[in-house]
């Protein structure tokens, strides 16, 4: 299916992509993992003797930022990172079908060739709807799972959403004036950074936003869900509503374990908020570490 990924010449993007995996300053190895959607890639966080942890990054978005919010776990994790298909990343360009089984399939083909069993699932924003997609076919294959602001559980807040996100890229693509990446920026990230900014720009300009139209999680999905979860929501997500995002999850998943909201938070974390995150993982995985 057609790519979201509007300009094939994604090499400034690439750039900010490595620039970002080296700052990160972890020892690491990239793999390839061939499915029928396409060439993907993984981060490996090597730590052979602790339990592996699956993590899937957000919209827009690739594994070294998604390292970066959990940076620490890989001192008691073997961590692979993947770069989801069609997203600005190492990963091929292939466009996955949300409204199709194109998400769970892929996943599935992804865990398969890595080996992946008796493992931990974290999922942020877009990594949450692969995440429960995933947990629907694949359940067995992981302890726990957690998903930081995930997609399917509420509707996007629209007016919000248009208004601060969709409209402003619209004109920064037209008129390339930063005022409008800058009204983004400020209402996804808690604080400036030169590099987050940079890739913002980029990931903007080559992506046609307008692919993005995710459905919700059905009842008959939740309810298939065995595997325990937990949800991590912030007060001031712009693209979903905190409190709503809790209260549907508490109703629609019986294997929900626990929540998190973080008030004043945005739908990129802060290092604050990233120690939270790091320290209610750690302590709800504590006694099978």
């Amino acid at each position: 299916m057609k790519s979201k990924i509007k300009n094939t010449d994604k090499a400034q993007i690439l750039n900010l992509y490595y620039q970002k995996l080296d700052n990160l300053g972890l020892a690491f190895e990239l793999q390839t993992v061939e499915t029928s959607f396409g060439d993907t890639n993984v981060i490996i966080l090597e730590n052979n003797k602790k339990p592996q942890l699956i993590l899937v990054h957000g919209f827009l978005g690739c594994a070294p930022f998604a390292i970066e919010t959990l940076k620490g776990l890989e001192k008691y994790f073997k961590i692979y990172a993947i770069d989801v298909l069609g997203e600005p990343n190492l990963s091929d360009e292939y466009y996955l079908n949300p409204t199709e089984k194109d998400h769970s399939k892929w996943f599935y083909e992804v865990i398969s060739c890595l080996q992946v069993y008796n493992a931990y699932l974290v999922g942020i924003s877009l990594g949450g709807f692969i995440g429960f997609k995933g947990l629907v076919t694949n359940s067995k294959r992981f302890k726990k799972a957690f998903f930081i602001n995930p997609t399917g559980v509420v509707k996007w807040n629209f007016f919000k959403t248009a208004t601060h996100i969709l409209l402003p890229s619209i004109l920064f693509k037209k008129f390339n004036d930063q005022k409008y990446l800058l009204k983004i920026y400020n209402k996804l990230y808690p604080k400036k950074d030169v590099l987050s900014l940079k890739y913002l720009s980029e990931k903007i300009k080559i992506t046609d936003i307008d692919a993005y139209n995710f459905p919700l999680i059905s009842e008959q999905e939740a309810m298939s869900i065995q595997t325990p979860l937990y949800i991590i929501a912030s007060e001031d997500g712009v693209i979903y509503k905190g409190k709503a995002l809790m209260e549907n999850a508490k109703k629609m998943y019986h294997s929900l374990q626990g929540v998190v909201f973080l008030k004043n938070a945005k739908h990129i974390l802060s290092k604050k908020e990233h120690k939270i995150v790091i320290n209610y993982i750690l302590e709800n995985t504590n006694t099978e570490r």
